[in-house]
């Protein structure tokens, strides 16, 4: 479902009962948030939210067990859900350009990454990615250009 470049405000609560919905793009609108209901959609393996202006990610999200890549890239999220670990299908990880501070440390769980994007999240402490980065085993790329970092250890 490709609902991009339509200036949409708020998250269509229609979305959620789409519960075959396997991709889902919203980008470039104005969202500033998405449906905590969002979990319905359990068989989604892509959603794209790239260029709006949400600010946190539903605990929701989580429950997305098919999910095979999530790109909220352009946004203004400043935190990851705790249980981001739980996206046990997840290879995909595209969060430029946020204003995320650190990551949970239960993203070492995600252990079918292949691609890990968090270039230009300011001030982002990295001591839990460091300590997480020998469990993505599948990793081929790792983006965290410019990035202005907190290492604290």
């Amino acid at each position: 479902l490709n609902l991009s470049n339509l200036s949409i405000h708020e998250f269509p609560d229609f979305i959620c009962n789409l519960t075959q919905l396997r991709e889902l793009s919203l980008l470039k609108n104005n969202l500033t948030s998405i449906s905590v209901h969002i979990h319905k959609l359990k068989y989604l393996k892509e959603i794209n939210c790239n260029f709006n202006k949400i600010k946190s990610l539903p605990d929701s999200l989580c429950l997305l067990s098919n999910l095979v890549s999530l790109s909220f890239v352009d946004n203004n999220i400043k935190s990851l859900p705790y249980n981001i670990g739980s996206l046990s299908s997840l290879q995909q990880l595209y969060l430029d350009y946020n204003y995320i501070k650190s990551v949970p440390p239960t993203i070492s769980s995600l252990n079918k990454l292949t691609h890990l994007y968090l270039e230009q999240n300011n001030n982002m402490e990295l001591s839990i990615l460091n300590k997480c980065i020998s469990n993505f085993t599948n990793l081929k790329q790792i983006n965290l250009n410019s990035l202005q970092t907190n290492l604290y250890y």
